[in-house]
């Protein structure tokens, strides 16, 4: 079974109602939906079948995912860490904004959360200032 947004707009309104979970630290499942650029954007080890969301919370795709898909995704995830390790000469190692931004994409859930994060970012600047004027 695969519903898309696009095909079956009707059909899927009934998973309407499945959010993507929030929080920091949630891992994401991400499954890859077959024949379609979208992942699983619910919670690592879920039941059920396999939801995406977009940047909105809206649901755009679902799928029955199987053992041969999440199979194919760990041997991906290997051969990747296997790309990447010190003792592979060929292979450039990510640098530390690379990996920064990666892991930020994958503890926030959405687009609220990073502009969340930029705004306590910034008003810990504006009182760190604030503080460091009033001891001047």
């Amino acid at each position: 079974m695969k519903l898309t947004l696009e095909h079956d707009p009707e059909s899927i309104q009934r998973y309407a109602h499945i959010k993507p979970p929030r929080g920091l630290g949630v891992q994401r499942c991400h499954i890859p939906c077959p024949g379609v650029g979208r992942q699983c954007t619910l919670e690592s080890g879920h039941r059920g079948p396999h939801v995406a969301h977009d940047w909105r919370g809206r649901v755009t795709a679902v799928w029955e995912g199987g053992r041969a898909v999440q199979g194919s995704a760990d041997a991906r995830k290997r051969v990747a860490e296997a790309a990447t390790r010190r003792d592979d000469p060929g292979a450039d190692s990510p640098s530390a904004l690379t990996l920064l931004g990666r892991s930020l994409a994958r503890r926030f859930s959405s687009v609220e959360d990073v502009v969340m994060l930029i705004l306590f970012l910034a008003f810990l600047g504006f009182a760190v200032d604030w503080f460091l004027r009033m001891l001047g």
